[in-house]
């Protein structure tokens, strides 16, 4: 499944005061590779009777997206830059057209010269648009925090969670059917699941710059996960790690 074809995108830019926009029209066709096809089926269902038949798709999808964006000028403690894409595209999942949101966020504060702060969010999803289900979401929020306390010392923050959704997947807009996805290993044909991974990162770094060429990072990671989205209760460990790395210059 690829993208072939690309129509030019029209586009305009509007500003008003401390705020810049821009707003345009999408339009493209994307075409289905024969490839793709030959890893699927389709259960179809007459009655008792459940049988299998080829997934055909359809072999053009025509696209139309609006899309808009807006962001601040680059102030000393503030900047602000949002964008937003919806319409009608490939839901490349069931190869079926579908109503996409795709959306950013991204604020970054500075409130005094030593501490800095970011904060990002990025959204995905793709509706059916015969009942509204969704057939993939993801969300990625973002969190940066940098601290200078001292000219030498410096300590930073990240944490950034991923919510990843699939739904079982079906011949959407044509038969409704179960698709079937090919084995690559034993060649069988099996029904998709639906799917949910809510992933929770965190890394701290300490760094220490007494003079130059003179510094030693100290840093630690942790993976966790949870079965229920942006919930924080029901957390696991997954994985941890710590670094080390000292550097010192001599001088002949």
């Amino acid at each position: 499944m690829r993208r072939t074809t690309v129509r030019p995108t029209q586009h305009g830019v509007h500003a008003a005061g401390w705020l810049a926009g821009r707003a345009g029209v999408v339009d493209r066709i994307v075409r289905l590779s024969s490839a793709a096809v030959r890893q699927l089926l389709v259960e179809r269902v007459r009655g008792a009777v459940v049988d299998t038949i080829p997934f055909t798709g359809t072999p053009r999808l025509p696209n139309l997206d609006w899309a808009a964006s807006v962001q601040t000028p680059n102030f000393q403690n503030l900047l602000l830059s949002a964008s937003l894409l919806v319409g009608r595209d490939e839901n490349f999942f069931e190869w079926a057209n579908a109503h996409v949101i795709f959306g950013n966020l991204d604020l970054a504060w500075r409130p005094t010269g030593r501490l800095r702060a970011e904060l990002i969010y990025e959204h995905q999803q793709v509706i059916r648009p015969d009942d509204g289900s969704t057939v993939s979401r993801i969300r990625v929020p973002r969190l940066k925090i940098e601290y200078q306390l001292s000219r030498p010392i410096f300590f930073r923050f990240i944490g950034q969670y991923t919510s990843n959704e699939t739904d079982a997947l079906r011949d959407d807009s044509r038969t409704n059917g179960a698709v079937l996805i090919r084995d690559p290993v034993t060649g069988a044909f099996t029904r998709t699941t639906s799917t949910a991974s809510n992933a929770f990162r965190v890394d701290w770094l300490f760094s220490y710059r007494p003079t130059p060429g003179t510094v030693a990072f100290l840093g630690y990671g942790s993976s966790l996960v949870e079965p229920s989205a942006f919930r924080f209760a029901g957390l696991s460990r997954v994985s941890d790690g710590f670094f080390v790395k000292l550097s010192y210059l001599f001088r002949m």
